[in-house]
C-alpha cells in the first residue's frame, strides 16, 4: 500500500480501489456570462463597437430567415426560461452573409483560464439541427453540434450537457415548452494579461429554419493565476508558491532528490509552505513521502523535473494548480499521483527512471491535465489511469491500464502507430470519450481499436462506424477536423 496523507488511501495495483474524501469545487467552477448586445452589453460585430447594433435586430423577436443580421429572441414559452430571458439567434437561407460577432468579458483577474461557449439545442426534433460555430480567434471557428443531435461535418463529441457542469453563479440549463437543453463547449485556454476574454461566434453551417444557431453566452474557469509580480513570494529557481508565509527548508540525508528540490541554490533541500503538506516520515531518506497541494489559492510552478521516489505520492486538489512548464514527472518504484478538482498544467511527460517503476494516476471532479511538448511521452510502466468527470490531454499514453467513466475524456495529439502502445482503454460510461487529435478514422481502426473495450466488452461497430446500427456499442467518427473521436453508444 501507498499511504497518501490522511485524506487518501490508494493501492498501487489499481486506482479503482481508491477511497478518498470528496473536495469542494472552489475555483474549478465556471463563471457564466450572458451574451448581451447594445451599448451597455458585451457583444458586438467583430471589428465594430458596442454602440453599433446594425448587426442585430433587438426588438422584433422575429422567427423569420434573415441573412444579414442576428435576432434577439425573448419572452414566450420557448425563450423566457433562458438566461436573462433571451438568446441571440442566427437563421439563414444563404451561408456567408451573417456577421461574425464577439462577446468580450472584462474585469477578469489576470491568469490562465479555460473558456466555454454555450448554445441551445431542441433535442426532441430530429428534423432540426441547432449548431454553434465558435472559437478563440476571429475567422478560425469550429462547428459544434450536440451529442443528442449530431450533425455531419461538425464536432458533436466536445459539447457537454450544461446540466453536468458546475457554475459559480445561477444558470438556466433547461428551457420551457420545447424540451430545449443548453450545451457547453470548452474552447481551450487563454492567458489573460489585460483583464479581457474574447469569444467569437458565427453561423457557418446549415440553412433554413430547422438549422439555426441559438447562442446564449460564454463562461470562464480559472486554471492558474499569473505567477509573476507582487503576488508571488518566497520563490526559488525550482519552486514558486503563491503564499504569504515564509517557506521552510528541509535538509535531506542521503542521496536522491526531494520533490521541488532546488539544486541550483541550496543543494539537498526541500521547500515547504502551508499549502505544501508532508508528514514527518517524509524527512527520512528511503521511506517515501507524500505531498499535498490544496486550495484555490495554492498555485505552484517548477523549473526542473519533479521526482517521485519509491512509495511516494503527490496530491493536488480543491482548486489548486501546478504548472510544470514543460518539465517531466520522473518516478521510481511505486508512485501515485492524484488530481482532484484541480489542475496539472504543461506536463512534459511521465518518465519511469528504473525498471521497477510504476505510476498510478487518478483524475476526478472536473480536474484538468494538459500536456506540453508534442513529443512528451506519458509512460505509466504498467500502472493505472482513472479519469472520472475530468479531462486529460497527452501527446502519447503508453503502457497504462486506462478507465474513463462519467463525463471523463482523454485526448492524445501524436499520430504515430505507437501513440497508445501497450495501453488498454475501457470506456465505462455513455459519456466517456477518447479522441485522437491528429489521426484519421481509418488509422485508428487499423492500429488502435484492439486496445479498447466498452463496459468490459469488445468494441462492436458496423460497416459505417460513424452511424449507429443495431448491436453497436461504439461510435467512431471524424471529430470535425483531422482527428477521430470514440464514444459509447447508449
Amino acid at each position: 500500500m501507498i499511504r497518501i496523507s490522511r485524506y487518501y488511501v490508494i493501492t498501487v495495483v489499481c486506482l479503482i480501489a481508491v477511497v478518498f474524501a470528496v473536495s469542494s469545487y472552489g475555483q474549478s467552477t465556471i463563471t457564466y456570462v450572458d451574451a448581451q448586445a447594445g451599448s451597455s452589453g458585451n457583444t458586438y460585430a467583430t471589428g465594430g463597437a458596442l454602440k453599433e447594433t446594425s448587426w442585430v435586430d433587438l426588438t422584433s423577436n422575429a422567427a423569420d430567415l434573415n441573412d444579414n443580421h442576428w435576432v434577439k429572441r425573448f419572452g414566450g414559452e420557448g425563450w423566457k426560461a433562458h438566461n436573462n430571458g433571451d438568446v441571440l439567434q442566427a437563421m439563414v437561407s444563404h451561408l456567408g452573409k451573417m456577421p461574425e460577432i464577439t462577446t468580450e468579458v472584462v474585469g477578469v483577474d489576470n491568469g490562465i483560464y479555460e473558456v466555454w461557449v454555450f448554445f441551445w439545442e431542441q433535442v426532441f426534433l430530429d428534423t432540426q439541427n441547432w449548431v454553434m460555430d465558435a472559437g478563440l480567434a476571429s475567422g478560425d471557428l469550429k462547428i459544434y453540434s450536440s451529442p443528442l443531435g449530431p450533425v455531419a461535418a461538425s464536432d458533436s463529441t466536445s459539447p457537454v450537457n450544461a446540466a453536468s457542469l458546475k457554475f459559480s453563479n445561477s444558470v438556466s440549463v433547461v428551457g420551457q415548452g420545447r424540451k430545449q437543453k443548453m450545451f457547453g463547449v470548452n474552447l481551450g485556454q487563454v492567458k489573460v494579461t489585460d483583464g479581457r476574454i474574447k469569444v467569437y461566434v458565427d453561423k457557418l453551417f446549415g440553412i433554413a429554419s430547422g438549422n439555426r444557431t441559438i447562442y446564449d453566452g460564454v463562461g470562464y474557469r480559472l486554471v492558474t493565476r499569473n505567477l509573476t509580480g507582487a503576488g508571488v513570494t518566497n520563490s526559488t529557481a525550482g519552486l514558486q508558491v503563491v503564499d504569504p508565509v515564509v517557506l521552510k527548508k528541509w535538509q535531506k540525508n542521503g542521496g536522491g532528490d526531494w520533490i521541488g528540490g532546488d539544486r541550483s541554490n541550496d543543494a539537498n533541500s526541500f521547500y515547504e509552505s502551508p499549502n505544501w503538506k508532508a508528514p514527518a516520515s517524509a524527512r527520512s531518506e528511503g521511506k517515501g513521502f507524500d505531498l499535498h497541494l490544496s486550495g484555490a489559492t495554492s498555485q505552484a510552478q517548477v523549473s526542473t523535473p519533479l521526482q517521485l521516489p519509491n512509495s511516494s505520492s503527490l496530491i493536488i486538489n480543491d482548486g489548486a494548480s501546478l504548472d510544470l512548464n514543460g518539465n517531466a514527472l520522473n518516478y521510481s518504484g511505486k508512485a501515485a499521483l492524484i488530481v482532484d478538482s484541480a489542475y496539472l498544467q504543461e506536463l512534459g511527460g511521465m518518465v519511469p527512471i528504473d525498471k521497477n517503476a510504476t505510476l498510478d494516476l487518478m483524475v476526478t471532479n472536473n480536474a484538468v491535465i494538459n500536456g506540453a511538448a508534442a513529443d512528451a511521452i506519458c509512460d505509466f510502466a504498467g500502472g493505472s489511469l482513472l479519469v472520472t468527470d475530468s479531462s486529460c490531454s497527452f501527446s502519447s499514453l503508453v503502457r497504462g491500464k486506462v478507465k474513463i467513466s462519467g463525463y471523463g475524456s482523454i485526448e492524445v495529439s501524436a499520430n504515430s502507430k505507437q501513440v497508445i502502445e501497450g495501453t488498454t482503454i475501457e470506456l465505462a460510461s455513455p459519456r466517456a470519450r477518447f479522441r485522437f487529435i491528429g489521426k484519421s478514422m481509418e488509422k485508428v481502426i487499423n492500429e488502435d481499436l484492439d486496445k479498447f473495450s466498452v463496459n468490459g466488452a469488445l468494441p462492436i461497430y458496423g460497416s459505417n462506424p460513424e452511424t449507429v446500427e443495431d448491436g453497436d456499442n461504439i461510435l467512431i467518427r471524424n471529430d470535425g477536423g483531422t482527428g477521430t473521436a470514440l464514444t459509447v453508444v447508449k
